[in-house]
């Protein structure tokens, strides 16, 4: 798989008071980022779960336990499918 590399800049009078190692904080910046791509529709929550490094069920776990919508459906997505399903 490619993986493309971004970097971040954290000043270092900030660094100390994150508490986390590096993997820690690199993995919560990547979840992060997944779910807010994930809210704003910019990658699919499948997408979102490979980004932060979960599984599909997990990440959808850790979107239930923190109060964030699993599905991104509307009430017009919703009402077109039933249409889409009558016979």
């Amino acid at each position: 798989m490619n993986k493309a590399c971004l970097t971040v800049n954290i000043p270092s009078a900030v660094f100390p008071h994150i508490r986390n190692s590096v993997k820690e904080l690199q993995t919560e910046m990547l979840l992060f980022l997944a779910v807010k791509c994930y809210q704003r529709s910019l990658l699919s929550i499948g997408k979102a779960a490979e980004l932060a490094g979960m599984s599909r069920v997990s990440f959808e776990i850790y979107l239930s336990e923190n109060k964030i919508p699993v599905s991104n459906l509307n009430y017009s997505d919703v009402s077109g499918d039933l249409e889409k399903l009558k016979v």
